[in-house]
């Protein structure tokens, strides 16, 4: 009968689209966060509140996106992947542009006037796997040409965890400054989790992949 259904009712091709959209917000978010990290020892203190200003314009974007997913989901009858599928994989684009939002926020709320060259290379290698987690979503309608990114996300991530761990460590044996290091190693998180999430959105596409194959 499900199969029957599916034959004479369309699927609702849109959620593609509509994940598409989401993705490529997060993706002109992180290249904000790059460009403000990668900038930040030379803004001035109104330059770098308005580039906070900006990414957290486009986490509240990502939010209405997020939410229209789900609105739409209750309103549909079939889909073309699992709902639950749809359903996380919105949730986990989501949260990304969360980690970023929170990571900015905290450049301002933790008075940080300069950060370590560490930090940059680090958010770096994140926004270099958000390029890849966004690549994965847009080919996920045809499921062509999605392992090489999701070969991409998983080096990525692991260059990130094993940068996380250098920077860490250096922060506890050569860190004068308690107050600094607090700071410093809630930053170096953030900006860890932001590769995290990719790999966790690069591990639902494979299995969603492996569904429909």
């Amino acid at each position: 009968m499900k199969r029957l259904l599916r034959f004479f009712i369309p699927k609702e091709e849109k959620f593609y689209d509509m994940l598409i959209g989401q993705s490529r917000t997060s993706l002109q978010a992180v290249h904000e966060l790059h460009a403000l990290v990668k900038e930040y020892n030379r803004l001035n203190a109104s330059e770098k509140k308005d580039r906070i200003k900006k990414i957290h314009a486009l986490e509240n974007q990502c939010d209405h996106q997020t939410h229209a997913i789900i609105d739409t989901l209750h309103t549909s009858f079939i889909t073309p992947i699992d709902r639950e599928d749809i359903h996380e994989l919105a949730q986990l684009l989501d949260d990304q542009i969360d980690h970023m939002d929170r990571l900015a926020k905290k450049l301002e709320r933790f008075h940080v006037n300069k950060v370590p060259e560490t930090f940059v290379a680090l958010v770096t290698i994140s926004e270099r796997c958000v390029r890849q987690s966004h690549e994965a979503v847009t080919h996920l309608r045809k499921q062509n040409h999605i392992k090489p990114h999701l070969i991409k996300i998983h080096d990525l991530e692991e260059e990130a965890d094993t940068l996380f761990g250098e920077a860490i460590q250096d922060l506890f044996e050569n860190g004068n400054d308690p107050l600094e290091v607090i700071k410093l190693k809630d930053l170096y998180e953030n900006a860890e989790a932001i590769a995290n999430n990719c790999q966790a959105v690069g591990i639902l596409i494979e299995g969603i992949v492996v569904k429909h194959a």
